[in-house]
């Protein structure tokens, strides 16, 4: 689930992911209200608002892009939304908002403000952050990723390049650090609400175009 809505199959427009989602508002809405609850300086997304065909990905993905650029605003202002604000909740303003970037055209990026992280480094735990990204990546489950075997991922594909896309003011420049120019400050952030136990049951359907017609088979669906 994104923000507590279904993941309801592929989809090929953020118009339609949007639609089912009770409409662009209600998704905004919500991120903005996580924002404001988690007091975050950096947002980073894989999901970019600009990518066309044929590589522009997944409606769900375009809808989650299209979201966090325009909660970066929203979520500092006051009026919008007000309902949300309490003695802990209150507007936030992010520094910076990157989208990862994959693109594999040396020249183009010559031209970006692109921050390579060094996915090999230590983090605070004393895992990678390899590691630690792709332990979360193996948690959509319900994608069947938590079988995915760390080989299989395309080299470019594990490359962490973000691109910065706004930020609240200019801030020096680092092309290994997301935070640089940001002095770290102490916050309480409030309280999200816990995950759903009593999820609908859902039902997976095979097209016949895909399951072999002649000799043994053996169909793995990983949950």
């Amino acid at each position: 689930h994104f923000l507590g809505f279904p993941d309801f199959g592929f989809s090929k427009s953020a118009k339609e992911t949007f639609r089912k989602w009770g409409g662009r508002d209600s998704v905004v809405t919500r991120l903005v209200w996580c924002i404001r609850a988690l007091k975050p300086d950096i947002v980073i997304t894989s999901h970019d608002t600009i990518t066309t065909k044929p590589n522009r990905q997944h409606g769900n993905h375009q809808a989650a892009g299209i979201s966090v650029y325009e909660a970066f605003a929203k979520a500092a202002d006051p009026t919008f939304h007000p309902e949300q604000l309490s003695d802990t909740v209150g507007p936030w303003q992010v520094r910076k908002l990157y989208f990862r970037n994959r693109s594999q055209d040396s020249a183009a990026l010559k031209t970006l403000h692109i921050v390579d992280i060094d996915i090999s480094a230590s983090a605070a735990g004393g895992s990678s952050i390899g590691d630690l990204a792709f332990s979360a990546l193996q948690k959509h489950r319900s994608q069947g990723l938590d079988k995915l075997a760390r080989s299989s991922i395309p080299e470019f594909f594990r490359r962490h390049r973000f691109v910065l896309v706004r930020s609240d003011a200019q801030y020096p420049f680092d092309a290994h650090d997301l935070f640089s120019g940001i002095k770290p400050s102490v916050r309480t952030p409030g309280i999200l609400p816990q995950a759903k136990n009593d999820l609908p049951p859902f039902s997976i359907r095979v097209s016949p175009e895909v399951v072999p017609r002649t000799g043994s088979a053996t169909f793995v669906v990983a949950l």
